[in-house]
C-alpha cells in the first residue's frame, strides 16, 4: 500500500489514538526506507540493473568508436 505522507494523515492517526508527531512519523519512515534499501533482494536487483546499464553503456561506446 502506498500512502501519501502529509500532515493530515498524522492528524487522522492522532484522532484514532496513535499520538504521533510528524517528526516521529518521518523518523520511522526513514528507518523503514533504509530497511527496504538494505534488503538482500533489493541489493541484488540494483546490482543486476547496474550490470545491465554498464553493458549497455559499453555497447554504445563501442558503437561510437566504430564511427
Amino acid at each position: 500500500m502506498n500512502v501519501r505522507m502529509d500532515k493530515r494523515l498524522i492528524e487522522l492517526l492522532n484522532q484514532h489514538g496513535a499520538q504521533i508527531t510528524w517528526e516521529q512519523f518521518r523518523a520511522a519512515y526513514a528507518v523503514r526506507m533504509q530497511e527496504r534499501y538494505d534488503d538482500p533482494k533489493a541489493v541484488a536487483r540494483r546490482a543486476r540493473e547496474q550490470k545491465r546499464l554498464d553493458a549497455e553503456l559499453e555497447h554504445y561506446r563501442k558503437a561510437m568508436a566504430a564511427q
